[in-house]
């Protein structure tokens, strides 16, 4: 079954702005009801450990897929 995803890379200019970031661009895929979100690593602010679980924990509660 095919998933339909949405892509962090369609926000580059405004997560670079500032003016998204990567939580609100998962509350955006869940309001476009996506199914899965997929990020590109430059999106990251930072790759931590610690980081990268609350993130995953961030795709959990909002139903989404990576």
């Amino acid at each position: 079954m095919i998933k339909i995803s949405n892509y962090s890379l369609n926000y580059a200019r405004q997560i670079a702005q500032g003016q998204m970031t990567i939580l609100q661009f998962l509350d955006v895929c869940r309001q476009l009801n996506v199914e899965a979100a997929s990020l590109h690593a430059r999106d990251l602010p930072e790759t931590g450990t610690v980081y990268l679980r609350k993130l995953r924990t961030a795709y959990l509660d909002r139903g989404l897929s990576m």
